[in-house]
């Protein structure tokens, strides 16, 4: 410290001591370098930095850096409603007003691929002109797989050798064949493709026949092994 003093006289002519006049200068201290610390947590990735301020508190920073698990969610549908309400959205049909989704009774079967449930998707609209409306139909198995359902594997024992026959047994294996208003008809030449011969069967609809139209509502292939399948028009 520098001191001066220094005397002065007043307006009066007195003198006045005007005291000391300081000159401090002070040392500069340097900022307390933070302490800091940081934890990892190995199960979240979590980083935890904790600063000690100048007041001897601690304060503590937590960034998390925990990174996306992909967790994946089985699929287990256990009745048809489940499967209705999955095919649905699988198919991006869930405002598609006129289609309507049948589980058939929910029943469960099994193939060599596991157990599924059969969803018939058929139109309000053809229903409506007396047909059955069917539009597809598809496997829909418990673990969330699905398929087109294009027929059905019979008994090595099945040997359809007519168009007759070949109506009768695939009326018992579609549930068209319990409507009235759906007639079967059946070309009597066996036909074959690369899966073997089969009789070609077309399914009309006695109302839109009355109203001036083919009626034709699905065509099958059923072959003399008992597997049938829809047929597609290419």
């Amino acid at each position: 410290m520098i001191s001066v003093l220094s005397a002065c006289n007043d307006a009066n002519g007195k003198e006045k001591e005007q005291g000391e006049v300081g000159i401090v200068q002070e040392a500069t201290t340097p900022e307390p370098v933070a302490d800091t610390k940081t934890d990892l947590d190995s199960d979240n990735t979590i980083e935890k930095e904790e600063v000690v301020n100048d007041t001897g508190n601690a304060t503590t920073n937590t960034t998390s850096t925990k990174s996306a698990t992909n967790t994946e969610q089985k699929t287990h549908l256990s009745s048809g409603d489940d499967a209705i309400n999955y095919l649905r959205k699988e198919l991006d049909m869930e405002d598609a007003e006129d289609v309507l989704f049948d589980a058939g009774g929910a029943y469960l079967k099994t193939d060599e691929h596991g157990s599924y449930y059969t969803i018939v998707l058929s139109s309000k609209t053809w229903k409506g002109g007396g047909g059955s409306g069917t539009l597809e139909r598809y496997r829909v198995y418990e673990d969330g797989k699905y398929e087109l359902d294009y027929g059905n594997h019979s008994s090595k024992s099945i040997q359809i050798t007519n168009g007759d026959e070949a109506i009768a047994y695939l009326k018992n294996q579609i549930p068209e064949g319990t409507n009235e208003d759906v007639i079967f008809g059946a070309d009597p030449e066996l036909q074959t493709d690369e899966k073997g011969s089969y009789y070609f069967v077309r399914l009309s609809s006695l109302s839109l026949r009355s109203a001036g139209g083919t009626g034709t509502i699905d065509n099958y292939k059923v072959y003399e092994d008992g597997t049938f399948e829809l047929y597609r028009a290419i």
